[in-house]
C-alpha cells in the first residue's frame, strides 16, 4: 500500500508544482473521489501528504467524496469535484476514473491503481496514455488466470469454483475473462456469483453453499474488499478454500493471496 500512495503522491506535488498551485497565498485544491469507503487508503494519502510537506488544512485542501459502494453515484460526485474548481483529482478504482475522465478533460487525474487502464479505455498505452490521466497499475486482469492456477494447485479436487465478482466494477469483466481462460485449460467450471452491495451477502453465499462449490475466488473490487471481514467470516462458516488478491483479505483471516509487486507507471504525455 504504501507504494501505491508513494506513486500518487509523487504524482498530486509533481502536478501541483506544474500548475503553480504552491505558489505563496495559495492553497492547493484536491478531489479524491473513492467508490468505496476506505480508512486505510485515506490515512496513507494523508500521512504521503504531510511527508512531503502538505498538510491538510494548512497548505491543501482535501475535498473527500465517496459512493459508498453505490456506483450509480460517482458520476455525481466527480461533477460535484470539477465544479469546485480542484487542482487535481485522485480517484479509485476503475468505474471512478471512468466518472472523473467523463467529468473532466482538462483537471489532471490520479488513479492511485487500476488493474488493467488500456483495456477499461482509460489510456491509449502505458508509456504514451495521451489525455488527463497518469498514475498505476497492477495489471491484475493478467494475473488472475495464475491465481486461479494456484487456487487449483492447492485444491486439486477442485472442480467448480464460485468467482465472487462486484459486475459493477468495469475491470471485473477483463478479469473474469482470464479466470475463465485459465479454467478452461484447468478443467475447472466456475459459477459467477454477483454482489452489489453488502446487503446481498447473505443471498449471494447461500446460493454458493447450494452450488457445493469446491473453492472460492474473490475477484478485486473496492466494495467487496470494504466488506472483507464479513466476506471472510462467510467464507469460514462455508468451509471453504478460498484465494484474494490483496493481503489485508489475510490479515482479517482469509487463507491465501497472491503477492502484488510494485504498481507499474503510467506515464503522462
Amino acid at each position: 500500500m504504501r507504494g501505491i500512495w508513494l506513486v500518487v503522491v509523487l504524482s498530486v506535488v509533481a502536478i501541483l508544482l506544474a500548475a503553480d498551485a504552491q505558489q505563496a497565498g495559495n492553497v492547493a485544491r484536491v478531489g479524491v473521489l473513492f467508490g468505496s469507503p476506505a480508512s486505510s487508503w485515506i490515512e496513507a494519502l494523508r500521512q504521503g501528504l504531510r511527508d512531503v510537506g502538505l498538510v491538510e488544512g494548512r497548505n491543501v485542501l482535501i475535498e473527500w467524496r465517496s459512493a459508498d459502494g453505490r456506483y450509480e453515484r460517482l458520476p455525481g460526485l466527480a461533477y460535484e469535484l470539477v465544479q469546485l474548481g480542484v487542482d487535481v483529482l485522485i480517484a479509485h478504482p476503475t468505474v471512478a476514473v471512468q466518472a472523473a475522465r467523463r467529468a473532466t478533460t482538462t483537471i489532471p487525474i490520479v488513479m492511485p491503481a487500476s488493474a488493467d487502464p488500456v483495456g477499461a479505455g482509460l489510456v491509449e498505452s502505458l508509456a504514451r496514455p495521451g489525455g488527463n490521466i497518469t498514475g498505476s497499475t497492477f495489471i491484475s486482469s493478467e494475473i488472475t488466470g495464475k491465481r486461479l492456477e494456484l487456487l487449483k494447485e492447492m485444491v486439486p479436487h477442485a472442480r467448480l469454483v464460485a468467482v465472487v465478482v462486484n459486475p459493477d466494477n468495469p475491470a471485473t469483466a477483463l478479469q473474469f475473462a482470464q479466470a475463465r481462460a485459465a479454467g478452461a485449460a484447468l478443467g475447472v467450471r466456475l459459477r459467477l456469483i454477483e454482489i452489489r452491495a453488502e446487503t446481498q451477502l447473505d443471498a449471494a453465499f447461500a446460493a454458493l453453499l447450494r452450488d457445493r462449490a469446491d473453492a472460492l475466488f474473490v475477484i478485486d473490487d473496492p466494495m467487496l474488499g470494504s466488506k472483507r471481514v464479513d466476506i471472510v467470516k462467510q467464507v469460514a462458516t462455508a468451509r471453504l478454500p478460498a484465494m484474494y488478491g490483496w493481503r489485508d483479505w489475510v490479515d482479517a483471516g482469509g487463507l491465501m493471496v497472491t503477492a502484488q509487486k510494485w504498481p507499474s507507471t503510467v506515464s503522462r504525455g
